[in-house]
């Protein structure tokens, strides 16, 4: 045979037997161990792959039937919040109400979430009892109205143009308000049969289910934290954006905004990984699987996913202390000191321990350091615009509690946790604010502090006067809720009223670039017969 002549298969085949034949019983036994050890390996990759695939699959299919497969006699309804109306009180609408157009529209299908009831804030009031005054909330009506249950669901409804009287009631659990004068915009709700489908809040199973996928991660032993974190936090901004807190029901535009921002989550949840939450979890890899899974769920899981619902104490109005502390909170009680010392409490407890660890550690002067100097930073920054209001947002207050947390422990595991959970929460709510406020023009405009006078009532129109406030541009007249007049002078003439009506007036400044001040007192006249 020619010796340039292509070896035949069976020639080649030969030659390897012989080559495998010659190896060393070490070698042979090396390249089996090798093999040996990769299969479990890819047994738990795909047991991985599998799980998430399988938990994501069922999140998008309870989104998908929780809020875009509903139909109400075959139409798409509009999603409303529970804190939705249909008429914006106060100048935000506009000269006689001009921009909360339409006042009068066909029936057409809306759709509320669960747990309208358990908010409780005093702004929530309803007036009427069908119609309904236009400015009352919307999904609270419609619970007062029959139109749908306690629990959310679908329904009909519509606007109808001006009423001279709403008169309150209690129906279905809900209480409304009487008011005995005229308002341009009214609503009503279809309590016939409708024709309506897929119209359950889901919203509890998607937040069960993504919790529990991210507790059952740390079951499987080769998942390392850095996955846990990013899993947790991406899950968390996502379930925020859609779910938890809104912006609107805009799905496409929030879906935009996301997808865009995402990209953010990751590379701060990567760099603060590797700064501080790694030092946290060193000790992780020593426990048992057991052990893995009871603190991962119980130490970070829980109190990261409380934090992502942080808005909703906004629905306790005890809980809701706003700018101007208790002395401007009518609803401050007993609770609200209760409630406000054990977590005071709490948190210098788990302040003391951090601390303390962190000087064992020898890490505390630096830690006093970088607080230290980042103080002075906003101290000089605060004196650079003496016009604004220091105010740390809890997006900030997370990210500050997370250098605390540099070392291994279960304290510094739950604090990281609620760290975490506050920063994805407030950027995904709200996105990245500034730690100091410009404070609103309303603010330097002076309110009236005594009721408008008015004269010369008739029955179809009222002269009222006002005293002048100084450094504004003019006058805003409030006529039950309606913006009636925008004037420089201190006096206005109202007219086209009802006879024999009581009508409620205030007034507000309009400071730099239409900027409307705080309504002044309230007073009231009641036309002739």
């Amino acid at each position: 045979m020619d010796n340039h002549e292509t070896p035949s298969l069976v020639q080649r085949t030969q030659r390897i037997s012989i080559r495998v034949s010659s190896a060393s019983p070490m070698v042979l036994d090396t390249e089996y161990q090798s093999i040996k050890a990769i299969v479990p390996l890819w047994r738990q990759y795909i047991s991985v792959s599998s799980y998430l695939i399988t938990s994501s699959s069922v999140l998008i299919l309870l989104f998908y039937f929780s809020y875009y497969a509903a139909k109400v006699n075959g139409q798409a309804p509009e999603m409303m919040s529970c804190r939705y109306f249909g008429y914006w009180t106060g100048p935000n609408c506009g000269l006689n109400g001009i921009d909360c157009m339409p006042f009068e529209t066909d029936w057409f299908a809306f759709r509320c979430p669960k747990g309208c009831l358990s908010d409780q804030s005093s702004s929530l009031t309803i007036i009427g009892s069908g119609p309904y005054r236009g400015d009352s909330r919307i999904c609270k009506a419609a619970i007062h109205a029959g139109a749908i249950s306690s629990s959310g669901g679908c329904g009909l409804m519509k606007y109808n143009g001006s009423r001279m009287s709403f008169v309150g009631s209690t129906q279905h659990g809900v209480t409304s308000i009487t008011f005995n004068s005229w308002f341009p915009k009214t609503m009503a709700f279809y309590t016939d049969v409708v024709s309506i489908s897929h119209c359950t809040d889901l919203s509890w199973y998607i937040l069960a289910i993504g919790a529990l996928t991210c507790m059952g991660l740390a079951w499987f032993p080769k998942i390392s934290p850095l996955v846990l974190i990013h899993y947790m936090c991406v899950w968390g901004y996502v379930y925020v954006n859609l779910i938890a807190s809104p912006t609107s029901f805009d799905y496409p535009s929030i879906g935009l905004n996301l997808f865009t921002n995402i990209a953010f989550i990751i590379v701060a949840i990567h760099c603060w990984y590797i700064w501080v939450i790694k030092h946290t979890f060193n000790n992780y890899s020593t426990y048992s699987r057991k052990e893995r899974f009871i603190h991962w769920s119980l130490v970070y899981v829980i109190p990261f996913h409380l934090m992502l619902h942080l808005t909703q104490f906004g629905y306790i109005p005890w809980l809701n202390v706003d700018v101007g502390g208790y002395t401007t909170n009518n609803n401050v009680n007993v609770w609200t000191y209760i409630v406000f010392a054990l977590v005071g409490l709490l948190a210098l407890v788990l302040a003391g321990f951090l601390l303390y660890q962190l000087y064992k550690q020898k890490a505390l002067p630096w830690l006093l350091l970088g607080y230290i100097v980042l103080a002075i930073y906003m101290a000089i920054v605060y004196a650079m615009f003496s016009n604004t209001l220091l105010h740390l947002h809890h997006v900030q207050i997370g990210l500050l509690l997370l250098p605390a947390t540099r070392f291994p422990s279960r304290t510094a595991m739950f604090v990281q946790a609620i760290g975490l959970g506050l920063f994805i929460q407030g950027y995904a709510a709200w996105g990245w604010p500034t730690f100091l406020d410009v404070l609103p023009a309303s603010y330097y405009i002076d309110s009236l502090d005594t009721p408008p006078r008015i004269v010369n009532v008739t029955s179809t129109t009222a002269n009222l006067t006002w005293d002048a406030l100084s450094e504004v541009y003019g006058y805003a007249l409030m006529l039950n809720g309606v913006e009636v007049a925008r004037t420089a002078q201190n006096w206005s003439v109202v007219t086209n009223l009802a006879a024999n009506l009581t009508y409620f007036v205030q007034v507000s400044g309009i400071g730099v670039s239409g900027a409307d001040g705080t309504l002044g007192a309230m007073g009231n006249f009641t036309t002739l017969p």
